[in-house]
């Protein structure tokens, strides 16, 4: 992530400047799945002061008119996310 926070973004809106490109459409899943295990967990991984890029590239990836109204349901992913974590916990304690 500090790669990318250093070296790939700059002053771009996206990866590939002010359009959305293919990068950008990869990365951009990872993002719903990983505010949602950083809630399921409790743990930030992407924090403000330290990825402010990666930050600003987040909003402005789920602005995208497309990708606002086509993105994953935030509250299945995090029931899905909770789910499996229990799963796993509950097998780890037996």
């Amino acid at each position: 992530m500090t790669i990318l926070e250093q070296h790939s973004l700059g002053e771009n809106k996206f990866f590939n400047g002010d359009e959305i490109g293919m990068t950008d459409l990869a990365f951009g899943l990872i993002t719903f799945w990983l505010e949602v295990m950083e809630e399921t967990a409790g743990v930030q991984v992407l924090e403000v002061n330290r990825f402010p890029r990666l930050q600003a590239w987040i909003k402005n990836f789920k602005e995208v008119p497309v990708i606002k109204e086509n993105h994953p349901d935030e509250s299945r992913l995090l029931a899905y996310m909770k789910e499996r974590r229990e799963e796993h916990v509950k097998r780890a304690t037996s």
